[in-house]
């Protein structure tokens, strides 16, 4: 690399056209409910991707109105507002077209000779933005809030235009890497979902299928299979010790997985007064509206014979023997289990929660002990490939985040982090 890297500001790169920084479209209730373009909201876009459960679409008659408002491919998005404020992410060629909400920023190379796209991406991961950020969207009272003019402020150090390309040549393939992690895992946790649905709601026939190609092993009648009180063939909220002022491992409600098992944003707190869980417990959310979000998690981060702490709005559940750990997971991830919570929630509007003693009442199906075994070899396997995955991607993560910053100083060359990604990636 070379040493010449001018640092400039976003706004004097605005005014010289070389990129365009903008928020999102102010939707109004009546222009949504269509099948026209997605309306993209600041909560879909998560750290690692952007979700597109549950969200709404303009009228299509709409889509002329809201194009200056639609994603391009290159585009940054930053969140804006809330303790959010500061996940980013990245357009990608696979990614449906969408129209930005007014809580996100989008950041547009309209000059990528000047300024590469991806080198703008891998910018707005690094240090140089998270410090600029952290003084900017808290320069108020009020929640943190990154609006267009505090934008023009960031400063960005911009190496030549080759050697911007070269930095995005080597930590591309580790996002790839992650991105394609994530997916098999998603993949992976639907077919298991898809399987407990089919064997343990829908009573269909246990057969074959992806994970059990052999039939004569596994076939049987789920049909003839008895309904039980869920009490019986699961614990609810076991005991668990952990004395007051114990640094032990703490899963904050915003750290809960929406649509996979894992948790992994798990840190160490004193504990003072929650929930208590260890390894193979299921955490399920319990109030409106994280429970209709899905916040459900299958404990597995935790070392061996540790006590983890979290919310108190926390319900713990834990499989019963012989029904494998993981049975209470897939159970609680159900339509009928989420359907029968939501159904019993008291409390008044904005602050309903799930009584414990409803889940009493609610009937599930239990196999003869050799299907809990077959299903707990498949369902534990899942989690472990789950597990090794997230991991494998938490140390590709740690790799780029400490290769950037040496890429942008010139402290490393190009072809180093080449033999160092190429050794991992």
């Amino acid at each position: 690399m070379t040493d010449f890297q001018p640092s400039l500001t976003f706004g004097q790169l605005i005014d010289s056209g070389v990129l365009l920084v903008s928020d999102g479209y102010r939707a109004k209730n009546e222009e949504l409910g269509g099948n026209g373009p997605i309306f993209l909201r600041a909560g879909h876009v998560k750290d690692s991707h952007i979700d597109f459960t549950g969200v709404e679409c303009f009228h299509s008659s709409l889509t002329s109105r809201v194009a200056q408002k639609m994603s391009r491919l290159g585009d940054v998005i930053v969140t804006t507002k809330g303790n959010s404020t500061g996940r980013v992410a990245y357009v990608t060629v696979d990614l449906p077209p969408f129209v930005y909400s007014p809580h996100l920023s989008f950041w547009r190379s309209l000059k990528p000779e000047c300024l590469n796209p991806e080198f703008l991406r891998h910018w707005s991961r690094s240090n140089k933005f998270r410090d600029q950020l952290a003084g900017l969207a808290n320069s108020t009272d009020m929640a943190p809030y990154l609006n267009l003019v505090d934008q023009r402020r960031l400063r960005i150090t911009i190496p030549p235009p080759p050697d911007q390309t070269a930095i995005a040549r080597v930590l591309g393939p580790i996002d790839a890497k992650i991105e394609l992690n994530r997916r098999m895992n998603q993949t992976l946790e639907a077919m298991a979902r898809a399987i407990f649905k089919s064997w343990f709601v829908d009573s269909e026939p246990v057969r074959e299928n992806a994970f059990f190609p052999k039939p004569s092993v596994i076939r049987h009648d789920s049909s003839t299979w008895p309904l039980r009180p869920l009490v019986e063939v699961l614990e609810i909220n076991p005991p668990r010790r952990l004395e007051p002022g114990t640094i032990a491992p703490y899963l904050d409600m915003a750290s809960m997985p929406t649509q996979s098992a894992r948790a992994l944003n798990c840190t160490c707190r004193e504990f003072g007064s929650g929930m208590k869980f260890i390894n193979g417990d299921v955490l399920v959310a319990r109030i409106t509206p994280c429970l209709e979000n899905g916040k459900t998690a299958f404990v597995d981060f935790l070392e061996e014979g540790q006590v983890g702490w979290g919310s108190t709005e926390y319900i713990v559940l834990r499989s019963r023997p012989p029904l494998p750990l993981e049975y209470a997971y897939f159970l609680a991830r159900s339509d009928a289990f989420r359907s029968h919570a939501i159904a019993n929630m008291t409390g008044t509007t904005g602050r309903q929660r799930v009584p414990v003693s409803c889940l009493d009442s609610l009937l599930v199906k239990v196999p003869p002990e050799p299907i809990a075994r077959t299903f707990g070899e498949l369902a534990s396997g899942a989690m472990a490939a789950l597990k090794q995955r997230d991991e494998e991607s938490r140390s590709l993560e740690e790799i780029r985040d400490t290769l950037l910053p040496k890429l942008l100083s010139g402290e490393i060359r190009v072809k180093q982090a080449e033999k160092i990604v190429g050794e991992v990636a």
